[in-house]
């Protein structure tokens, strides 16, 4: 039988990792990184130039008006789906049958949320941590006893 072909990806706010996983000698290598510098503002910045003036039934400017979503969940959302579309590409192109994830839980279960049934149907393992700092010898042993 032959062994699956595994991506891992380790993933926060501000960047998503891609790993494939050898297994002959369970090594991983990294195949590219997808960089979310939004992930890394203040909720301040990101809403700077959202905010608009209100204006009351005379014309006199009342203030600003808050935007109606908060800016952090839309840029998660946006870097989620980001993250499940290349996911959706590779699985479709063939490149691979399972998938393990890790990221913290936020955005895991955004994941969750914008991924559809075949694609959430080769999701094998999933870890609720931000392990995106570690190198993929590192990121391996953190996640030995769940690549058995």
């Amino acid at each position: 039988m032959a062994t699956p072909k595994t991506r891992i990806v380790v993933a926060d706010a501000s960047k998503a990792r891609y790993f494939d996983l050898d297994p002959t000698d369970r090594s991983l290598t990294e195949l590219d990184a997808d960089i979310n510098p939004e992930g890394r503002m203040h909720r301040g910045d990101l809403t700077r130039d959202d905010r608009g003036e209100h204006q009351s039934s005379d014309g006199m400017a009342q203030g600003t008006m808050e935007p109606s979503t908060d800016p952090e969940d839309v840029q998660l959302e946006r870097f989620s789906k980001a993250i499940v579309k290349r996911l959706e590409a590779a699985r479709t192109g063939g490149e691979i049958e399972t998938v393990w994830l890790a990221a913290p839980p936020r955005l895991l279960g955004r994941l969750r949320e914008d991924m559809k049934p075949p694609l959430r149907s080769v999701i094998s393992k999933e870890i609720d941590k931000d392990l995106t700092s570690l190198s993929p010898d590192e990121l391996y042993g953190r996640m030995a006893d769940r690549l058995t």
